[in-house]
């Protein structure tokens, strides 16, 4: 269980995220006990999911807006002398506000403004007027409902759904501000180009570079040598340098000391009975460590390769020391169901080596194709299917006899991933039915694996604290003797920031499997305290909540 702490704000599943951190980067986790949906958990963006930087308004410039510092201390004289005379105009209300903000003068616009609102709380202009002030002082969420308010007034209000998109995507919401922006009325073309812009960037954050140039293009077309016609072409150079982001690596490396108190028991190879029977607890020391490379970036498509090593020393029982090295390749396609919900499809294939006890074990090899749909911001759904070959090296029966272990695995199942608005917490839940097909058919089975789990950004220290947990039944054909066996697994792990890029982390496993053999019955705990180093400068990203491929 070894992970790193997320940015304090990450994207919801598809960005990371699912977004992604991103699916490319997703652990199709090739073990039998503990399958650890990493691919579901929050990233913030990829390199090439950067948003363009942004204007504080991308909104064409009103003339009071290009006029001069004199000028508009003279507009707001006349606009003052004009209200001393008609106190409830609108239109006079609205363009002092404004001028005070073209000044400068943020709070003294949102006083004026608020006091008006106040006054005229039925007036959808002053209303829209006031969130407009309330968003250039960064006060995002009485801007937003400062905007709906101003909706429910007057639906049809020339412009509200821009500045309704601008607070959404300041809020980083950037699905709904997408959605948003799709309609409502403009008060003239160089707004609707404006507003177009906007959605460009919405969709540059979803990592939508294909859709988001489109708009770009569009309007520097349309609009040519003009200040929106430049911003465009500037939004389109700002989202192809990202994606030539010199940074194309990342990784960790972490070492710690554990207590396992049944070290004899690890997944993948429990379910086919253990390499040698209950084991005494020991101390010892752990390893782990992976690096990913970013081989490919483009628009809405990525492809990254890593290596992952896993590895722990026991001071009584080093016959059962692990040594596990697994490299990955994965491939990420973005696009948009129905020209709506964000999706994202992956394809990682999988290739580890076990040894235990300084002789090789098992190697694997996978599959895993999975398609995930955000339907909002906060919430997102990934469907999966995950083929694994087990090939036993030198253990066990003789091939092809009834107790030949090695393996036909194949799962599919979803999980459900939501966020709260304050994204400090993430919860996920699924299920995977699991079909194994050994070459003897007595380790036959079919099991249902029941998983949630949370993930808490604490307000303290910055710390983090993952929690997931588990129900595995697996029914076994077993010649000679059925079994059946229900599965309880707990991980818990917490972590501790001391500096940039170290962290102190705390880690729990329980593992507690009920058989009616009593050669399959078993309990293990595992705790661990490590240090993990990440790289490079400033990488803060997760590759997975629960990245670790296996729970050994």
């Amino acid at each position: 269980m070894n992970l790193q702490r997320p940015n304090s704000f990450v994207w919801p599943a598809i960005l990371a995220s699912i977004l992604s951190c991103l699916l490319i980067e997703l652990g199709a986790v090739h073990s039998a006990v503990a399958q650890e949906p990493d691919f579901l958990l929050p990233r913030p963006p990829a390199p090439s999911q950067r948003l363009p930087s942004q204007q504080e308004m991308l909104f064409p410039p009103s003339p009071e807006e290009l006029a001069q510092e004199g000028d508009l201390q003279r507009a707001e004289r006349e606009l003052r002398e004009f209200l001393d005379k008609n106190p409830d105009n609108e239109e006079a209300i609205v363009r002092l506000g404004l001028v005070l903000l073209r000044q400068g003068r943020t709070q003294e616009a949102i006083n004026f403004l608020h006091e008006k609102h106040t006054q005229f709380p039925s007036n959808a202009k002053i209303a829209s007027a006031l969130g407009q002030a309330l968003l250039e002082g960064n006060c995002i969420c009485p801007a937003l409902e400062m905007f709906c308010t101003a909706s429910m007034l007057d639906p049809n209000l020339p412009d509200l759904n821009y500045w309704i998109g601008l607070a959404q995507l300041k809020a980083g919401t950037p699905l709904a501000a997408y959605h948003t922006l799709l309609c409502g009325t403009n008060s003239n073309e160089d707004h609707i180009r404006a507003q177009q812009l906007l959605r460009g960037t919405a969709l540059a954050s979803l990592g939508l570079q294909c859709e988001a140039s489109a708009q770009y293009q569009g309007v520097a077309c349309q609009a040519g040598d003009t200040p929106l016609g430049r911003r465009a072409q500037e939004l389109q150079a700002e989202m192809d340098q990202a994606l030539c982001c010199p940074q194309r690596y990342r990784g960790f490396f972490k070492v710690g000391f554990r207590y396992d108190d049944n070290p004899g028991v690890f997944p993948t190879t429990n379910i086919f009975g253990t390499p040698g029977g209950a084991s005494s607890p020991t101390g010892g020391n752990s390893y782990a460590g992976q690096f990913i490379y970013d081989l490919y970036r483009g628009y809405n498509r990525d492809v990254v390769a890593g290596y992952t090593l896993f590895g722990t020393n026991n001071y009584r029982t080093d016959d059962f020391d692990l040594l596990d090295n697994a490299v990955f390749l994965a491939m990420a396609q973005r696009g948009l169901w129905n020209d709506c919900l964000p999706y994202t499809a992956g394809l990682r294939f999988d290739f580890d080596h076990l040894s235990v006890g300084r002789n090789s074990y098992l190697g694997r090899s996978g599959v895993t194709p999975t398609f995930t749909l955000a339907d909002s911001d906060f919430t997102s759904t990934t469907f999966l299917y995950r083929y694994t070959n087990l090939d036993f090296l030198g253990q066990g029966a003789v091939d092809g006899t009834a107790g030949d272990a090695d393996s036909d695995d194949h799962a599919v199942g979803f999980f459900r991933q939501c966020q709260n608005e304050c994204r400090d917490l993430t919860f996920l839940a699924g299920y995977l039915y699991d079909n194994n097909q050994s070459q003897g058919g007595s380790f036959d089975y079919n099991g249902h694996n029941i998983q949630a789990g949370v993930t808490w950004l604490l307000p303290y220290h910055d710390m983090q604290l993952n929690a997931l947990g588990q129900v595995y039944f697996r029914d076994y054909y077993n010649l000679g003797a059925p079994r059946s066996d229900t599965e309880y697994v707990a991980q818990v792990l917490l972590l501790y920031p001391v500096r940039d890029q170290w962290y102190l982390t705390f880690g729990w496993l329980y593992d507690r499997n009920v058989s009616n053999l009593a050669a399959s019955d078993f309990k293990r705990n595992v705790l661990e305290l490590g240090l993990q180093y990440n790289f490079p400068q400033g990488n803060s990203l997760n590759p997975g909540l629960f990245r670790q491929r296996t729970t050994y």
